[in-house]
């Protein structure tokens, strides 16, 4: 008999961002990192973190399919060691992530895989836990302010009701992950280090300067998020996942059912794409660790488990590390699947990214959620594809369909378009290269892309006598702007012969990325 143990962290956005504060998501996420992790153990019992170490002291040799991003699937020769482990692991969480909710479950069977999928099933029977909420043993309290919840007294941290580190109310799980981050917990964040920078003492930023706590003397922790002299403080939400891992491990999983084969294949194939991820992740990173200022990374790490991968990072880094990562992701993990047989002939493995630029003292966690969206529509089959938007206002849409229904224009333009294929969004960036040439800017073809919304004759004409000023003063400018229009499918401002589907032009975005470059005024 075998049994199978199946755990996950369900509302994990929710638990990390639940303040809107830096400080504590970096510090939730670190801590979900620390409930259960790869230790990069190559063979046998690859977990790290506190599941590691009741592993250690419960069981022998169990099989480990997964342990990474707040999830954990594995499996032993003893129903009821699994269900000791399950009993402590779930204490262990209760005491030092309150609040987190997970579901999880315990299950036996003749294979593992029979272990698993009644696993699987039962957990989603059951729903999640969210943990016990006892009843106030005081007084009618005011809520913390940042997280609704009930503000908590925690030696050393919050031994008067206040946060030593910001001196107001908070609530147990947010003084929990504070005391996370400031205990020096940076595993997470270690992943994303390339090997270019790990020796190098570089931190990682825990506040935004415009915080309330960024001057705080009680933190060891409090390093400020770095920005060049003059630069706008903005930030870019990132989140980035594979397309179509549920079809590569059903391949998986149905060639390990065929007699005679490796039927630790699918754990393997697991490790070999977080594998890929991690390491398409640090090659991203690199020229984000190179902006450093003063030993201070622009970025901060959320979430790198399995395929997912979300961080923060200056906004102006954003576009190169989407390209980047799309780029060596597709490398990393084609390669690492090969000798899987999961692939189709002559495909390759391939992700998406969605993200989001807003200002610093904006609430990011609003932005994570649409940013999350972006990615989900650029899913595609056969290629990687990339989303993004710039929120210039003080609105955040809630998804990405919201944002395509805003972003038709007047003659049925399409003003906003939901994903680039990567060589698209280079043609992009070499768009908004030339409209950030200060004799673009000097003429009428900013008012473009804004006057398209409403007045299609009259955005024609603009552009029309704009592009003749432009000739006159930058013939180059002028030939490269008009290039730059040709090879993302314009004619000016009309679609070439042959394009179908609505029209899309693609000044708005071009002048976002732009902006996000900080080209443009």
């Amino acid at each position: 008999m075998r049994a199978a143990y199946l755990f996950e962290v369900r509302q994990i956005q929710r638990y990390i961002l639940s303040t809107g504060k830096l400080r504590d998501a970096s510090g939730a996420s670190e801590l979900i990192d620390g409930l259960c992790n790869d230790d990069g153990a190559a063979d046998g019992p690859s977990v790290g973190g506190i599941a590691g170490d009741l592993i250690g002291h419960l069981l022998k040799d169990p099989v480990v399919y997964r342990a990474a991003g707040g999830a954990l699937d594995l499996t032993h020769g003893s129903l009821e060691a699994l269900r000791q482990f399950r009993a402590a692991f779930r204490l262990e969480i209760v005491r030092r992530a309150p609040g987190l909710v997970f579901s999880d479950a315990v299950e036996s069977g003749g294979t593992d895989d029979e272990a698993r999928a009644k696993a699987r099933n039962a957990m989603s029977d059951g729903g999640p836990i969210t943990g016990v909420r006892l009843p106030l043993g005081s007084p009618i309290v005011r809520p913390a302010p940042r997280s609704g919840g009930n503000p908590a007294i925690l030696q050393d941290r919050a031994p008067n009701g206040r946060c030593v580190i910001t001196n107001e109310y908070a609530d147990l799980a947010t003084l929990m992950a504070r005391a996370y981050l400031e205990d020096g917990r940076e595993g997470l964040a270690a992943k994303f280090l390339p090997g270019t920078s790990s020796g190098k003492g570089l931190k990682w930023p825990t506040v935004f300067a415009m915080d309330d706590d960024s001057r705080s003397a009680r933190s060891k922790r409090t390093v400020v998020f770095p920005f060049r002299p003059k630069m706008i403080p903005r930030i870019a939400v990132l989140h980035a996942d594979g397309n179509g891992m549920g079809a590569i491990f059903s391949r998986a999983v149905e060639l390990a059912h065929k007699p005679g084969a490796d039927q630790g294949s699918v754990r393997k194939l697991s490790l070999a794409l977080a594998a890929a991820t991690r390491d398409a992740v640090r090659k991203a990173m690199e020229p984000v660790t190179a902006a450093e200022i003063d030993g201070v990374i622009p970025a901060r790490p959320i979430v790198l488990g399995g395929d997912d991968v979300s961080l923060i990072l200056r906004a102006d880094l954003a576009p190169g590390f989407a390209l980047d990562f799309t780029r060596a992701f597709e490398e990393l993990a084609t390669e690492a699947v090969k000798p899987f047989d999961v692939l189709e002939p002559g495909k390759r493995m391939t992700t998406k990214v969605g993200f989001v630029t807003i200002g610093a003292n904006q609430p990011f966690n609003q932005a994570y959620a649409l940013a999350e969206s972006l990615a989900s529509s650029a899913r595609s089959p056969s290629e990687s594809r990339i989303a993004f938007h710039r929120i210039a206002g003080a609105t955040i849409a809630g998804s990405a369909s919201e944002l395509a229904e805003d972003g038709l224009g007047a003659g049925g333009y399409m003003l906003w378009r939901a994903a680039h294929s990567r060589e698209d969004f280079k043609r992009l960036i070499v768009l908004s290269e030339t409209l950030g040439h200060e004799d673009v800017g000097r003429g009428g073809l900013r008012r473009v892309a804004e006057l398209l919304k409403s007045d299609h004759g009259r955005a024609k004409d603009v552009y029309e006598r704009a592009l003749v000023i432009l000739r006159d003063r930058n013939a180059t400018v002028a030939a490269e702007l008009s290039k730059a229009l040709a090879d993302l499918g314009m004619d000016g401002l009309d679609a070439r012969p042959g394009t179908s589907g609505p029209t899309w032009c693609p000044l708005l975005q071009a002048h976002d990325l732009s902006h996000i470059f900080g080209r443009a005024a």
